[in-house]
């Protein structure tokens, strides 16, 4: 999303806390809400509304929310034909290993945990899987399973309005990438202003930190570091995500996610 606003004419806001409310309002139970379905859906089209108000010289908005926030892809795709959207996703046991070696990562991922399982019982058709008999890296695999699951439902749903985009690709080859996704966009960017928006001071920075250097070796070395820490927990959340593969046909679709 930085490299998105670092083009011409695009302003990128990241990670709205106005979203990350209304994700939570949304997961809320019907009896304990706080509103009721239509006020809930009316501040939330108000809410887009004001995130897509344009200064004079933009010609896009784009918009970054966070994961917790995913839950609200269907009804934001629903309420405008014109909106498109990227759903960047990486393989398992990068996501493991990011996951497994920061407290704050683990207590996010059990803070929404619920919410995602409840969303794969809905989607399986199936509601047999039961939180407390997992552990923890089974958890956090998990709700990675269930999200991905999402992305794939969207995808068929709304198909060329969604891209769906490997974090591995963008590492790989950034200039082609941010192409590719400002293309999806429709954001006008010629080759100067993407190799522009792709200097070091953005892209050799770490995106919630951006005083930190941090490159693709930097990450590697972590991921790395990780896997050596938590070998037990890596290699439970692998093989508990291999077994929900074999017990449900219509998750068949992930296993080519699971490693890089």
């Amino acid at each position: 999303s930085r490299m998105l606003g670092a083009l011409p004419a695009v302003l990128s806001i990241r990670e709205p806390l106005v979203l990350r409310t209304l994700a939570d309002l949304h997961r809320q139970p019907a009896a304990t809400a706080r509103f009721d379905a239509v006020t809930l859906d009316r501040l939330f089209l108000r809410a887009l509304a004001l995130l897509q108000r344009r200064s004079r010289g933009q010609q896009q908005v784009v918009v970054k929310a966070t994961s917790s926030c995913n839950g609200l892809i269907n009804r934001w795709l629903g309420s405008d034909q014109q909106t498109r959207a990227v759903l960047m996703h990486i393989d398992l046991r990068s996501y493991l290993c990011t996951m497994l070696k920061s407290p704050t990562s683990r207590f996010d991922a059990e803070n929404f945990i619920a919410a995602r399982l409840a969303d794969l019982h809905a989607a399986l058709g199936d509601d047999a899987l039961r939180l407390y008999q997992l552990n923890q890296a089974e958890r956090i695999a998990l709700g990675w399973m269930a999200e991905m699951q999402r992305f794939g439902e969207l995808a068929n749903r709304y198909g060329e309005r969604l891209l769906r985009l490997d974090f591995a690709d963008l590492l790989a080859d950034p200039s082609a990438t941010l192409a590719r996704v400002a293309g999806h966009l429709r954001i006008e960017a010629s080759a100067g202003s993407i190799n522009a928006a792709l200097g070091p001071q953005i892209s050799g920075r770490y995106a919630k930190a951006t005083d930190h250097p941090y490159s693709r070796a930097d990450r590697q070395a972590d991921l790395q570091t990780s896997a050596e820490l938590y070998p037990g927990e890596l290699r439970a959340g692998l093989d508990f995500a291999e077994r929900l593969l074999q017990r449900y046909p219509a998750l068949a679709g992930l296993r080519g996610y699971l490693a890089a």
